[in-house]
This record gives C-alpha cells, structure tokens and sequence, in this order.
C-alpha cells in the first residue's frame, strides 16, 4: 500500500468521529440570547458581576450611549444567571427588550 492510500484510508476513519466531536461542540456553544437596557453608568459594574461567576454568561454592550446590553447564556446556566439577574435588578433598573436591538 502507498503512502497516499494509506492517509486516505486513516483519513476516512477519523473524519467522523472529528465531525460528531464538532457537532457535540456546537450544541455546547449554543448560546440563547437575552438583551437589556440599563442605565449606561451601571454596564461596567454588571459586566464585573458577571465575570465574578467565571463562563456563567458572556456579556457585551450592544449600544453603550443607550445603555443595551447582550448576555449570551450557554446551556444549562439559565437558572443561575436568571437568580444572578433577579438579586442585581433589586438595585439596578433592567428592562428586558423584546426583539434584538438595532
């Protein structure tokens, strides 16, 4: 057997199992986003919340003069980040948007 058809053959056997290894990590990186308006002051201090809880959420300001903010959520993190949510909106005003901003 040549080298050629020996990388073939060893290719053909790996190729799907690199395949389902990148579709597992898909539905892992699937994130439901969630976006808010906040006063503008507050975006750095609930970006350090945030960071405090290391991978809980990815957030990124959106539109700083308006104060619109995205957080990404993984799978599996939006009961702790809904409680996380839930005790910041006790001092801070956050109003939910409906549809993704512009």
């Amino acid at each position: 057997m040549q080298i050629t058809e020996m990388w073939l053959l060893s290719l053909a056997v790996v190729l799907p199992t690199i395949t389902r290894a990148r579709d597992e990590v898909r539905k892992i990186l699937k994130t439901k986003q969630q976006h808010y308006r906040v006063n503008r002051r507050e975006i750095a201090f609930i970006k350090f919340i945030f960071e405090g809880y290391d991978g809980i959420v990815m957030m990124r300001t959106v539109n700083p003069v308006k104060g619109i903010i995205a957080l990404h959520i993984p799978a599996g993190c939006e009961k702790h980040v809904n409680a996380i949510l839930q005790d910041l909106k006790k001092n801070i005003k956050m109003q939910v948007l409906a549809l993704t901003p512009s």
